[in-house]
């Protein structure tokens, strides 16, 4: 619901903006790791 919201609102910036929201899921992710430091 909540991404076809941000669909509805930003439709050229989608793509943009769903890669940004991956690349910080995976960094929260990283930070409980031992090895966030390397992908920093």
């Amino acid at each position: 619901m909540l991404l076809r919201q941000i669909d509805r609102n930003y439709p050229q910036h989608s793509v943009s903006f769903y890669c940004f929201v991956f690349k910080t899921k995976i960094k929260s992710a990283l930070k409980e790791t031992q090895h966030a430091h390397i992908f920093n």
